[in-house]
């Protein structure tokens, strides 16, 4: 931390981020007073002020009688004084108040930057995947987020002209949206992005944006068109990724010797290739992940002298990327090997450096499984493919089961699950497809909601038809019937949301006729 932050605020920050749970604040709103009583100069509970800083707090607040009693010695020196020596006097006093005032004023200001920075560190701590490793922090986390995110009204009220502050705002929201959409509370994330969008929009108007300004402008439209596509499908949030990958390719050009705008620009087309993926245009996104492949690859080149959080997360992305792209490849019929291995092998160095942390497990076991996917095509390789897959199947679960309000992971291992089910089902083992069919309904079904909720329809008519098909081999009719019925229901809503996708249009297809027999 920064030498010249106040003692009383570091020792905020320190006890909001112990590492002992019983060295923490109790509650979010015991958080929140304390740093109210440290924008209001007040004593804070996290740092008993020394008997200078009393002292000094009591003349600040007692200026009355400090002042009466200044005006006593000064009665009592004009007794004994010329009056050139009063209006020195008075004449220092009046520079004294001024000097003050605008050290006062300096100090609102330090303290209010120092402010957002704590609270935007401890939002980005607290949004943290670590944290959802922790059985029943969901709503804690939530109730921390908002508790500091309400302060950032008032802090713009303040200084509205300030266009590093609104940056902040815009990023505090966004950051807080992002942990309810990963929590799978779409819903109460669309506000906040509302807020984000708003003041971002007018900063990058402005004649010549700052980079940051500029690419945070392009995460924002990425994060959005995400809750997009899980509320609506792929197929409505295709026009926003388009959007950000637009304003990237364009940020390249603006700002050509940065790495920023290069890794912005390979997370837009690996982000638009997802989903062109999901929409039905597999190739399209083969396509657009290659790309985004190579401009990770581009950006990993330059970040040598970058920190270590920036190099973990340029290798994380473009690990990612390269899963992406073998998927995109495989769904076009034409599987990538090259680009499944370079996954596998950039992953696996990830994994290595960085066991136990739940983004680089995620990736990893999305790499595992499209190497599997590959090595399963040769029959010599195929054992080796099948031991992959049960290890990306394991990562998942248990990323699952330590993070139980992460949303990502829930819909990665419910996919996988029904592939495996449909190949075993597809040898004649039909047992053993209905515990997978099982098991994916269950990974799923959390984040099912009445309406909207595309993504989890998906998955939930996958598992559902798997699950009906299995139970027609095993001879049981009336969980054919049911499992085929709720699988076409929730393919009608997956349609909705993707209408070009023919693979998808011909599965609902098939379940309806199943149906009708």
């Amino acid at each position: 931390m920064k030498p010249w932050v106040p003692p009383s605020l570091r020792a905020i920050c320190r006890k909001a981020m112990a590492v002992k749970p019983g060295d923490r604040y109790a509650t979010a709103a015991a958080l929140a007073d304390d740093i109210d009583r440290f924008l209001a100069d007040e004593p804070v509970v996290a740092w008993p002020d020394p008997w200078q800083v009393r002292l000094w707090r009591f003349v600040k607040r007692h200026r009355t009688a400090v002042a009466a009693a200044g005006v006593l010695l000064a009665t009592t020196t004009v007794a004994l004084a010329i009056g050139n020596v009063l209006i020195a006097r008075e004449r220092d006093a009046k520079e004294r108040a001024r000097q003050e005032a605008v050290a006062q004023r300096d100090l609102a200001e330090r303290n209010a930057a120092m402010t957002r920075g704590v609270i935007a560190d401890f939002i980005e701590t607290v949004a943290d995947d670590q944290w959802g490793q922790i059985p029943g922090t969901g709503q804690l986390r939530l109730d921390a987020v908002k508790s500091v995110v309400e302060k950032f009204p008032d802090l713009l009220a303040q200084q509205p002209d300030n266009s590093d502050l609104k940056y902040d705002a815009a990023l505090i929201y966004r950051r807080c949206a992002n942990l309810y959409r990963v929590l799978g509370r779409l819903d109460e994330a669309k506000p906040l992005y509302d807020q984000s969008r708003e003041i971002m929009k007018k900063l990058v108007a402005e004649k010549a944006p700052k980079e940051h300004h500029t690419l945070g402008w392009i995460h924002h439209l990425l994060d959005e068109a995400e809750v997009i596509l899980r509320t609506d499908g792929p197929q409505p949030s295709i026009a926003t990724f388009r959007e950000a990958l637009e304003q990237a390719e364009l940020a390249v050009k603006s700002f050509p010797n940065s790495p920023g705008p290069l890794w912005t620009l390979g997370r837009a087309e690996m982000d638009l290739a997802d989903a062109l993926v999901d929409a039905g245009s597999a190739a399209g996104g083969a396509e657009k992940a290659a790309t985004g492949v190579t401009h990770f690859e581009a950006a990993m080149a330059r970040d040598g002298e970058d920190d270590e959080d920036i190099r973990y997360q340029t290798r994380l992305m473009a690990s990612l990327a390269a899963a992406v792209a073998a998927n995109a490849s495989f769904e076009a019929g034409r599987p990538d090997r090259e680009m499944a291995e370079k996954a596998d092998r950039w992953s696996a160095e990830l994994s290595g450096n960085l066991a136990g942390d739940p983004n680089v497990d995620y990736v990893r076991a999305l790499a595992l499984d499209e190497w599997a996917r590959v090595l399963g095509l040769d029959a010599a390789t195929a054992a080796e493919g099948e031991t992959l897959g049960i290890e990306a199947v394991v990562k998942l679960r248990a990323l699952v089961a330590a993070s139980p309000y992460e949303a990502n992971f829930r819909p990665a291992l419910a996919d996988i699950l029904v592939d495996r089910g449909e190949k075993r089902l597809a040898a004649g083992q039909a047992a053993e497809s209905v515990m997978l069919a099982d098991e994916a309904l269950a990974a799923i079904a959390p984040l099912d909601k009445p309406t909207g909720a595309v993504e989890a329809k998906r998955c939930l008519a996958r598992a559902h038809a798997l699950r009906g098909r299995a139970a027609k081999a095993t001879g049981d009719p009336a969980f054919t019937k049911i499992h085929f019925q709720l699988a076409s229901e929730n393919y009608q809503a997956a349609v909705a949301g993707a209408p070009e996708n023919k693979k998808l249009r011909e599965e609902a297809a098939a379940i309806g006729g199943l149906l009708a027999e």
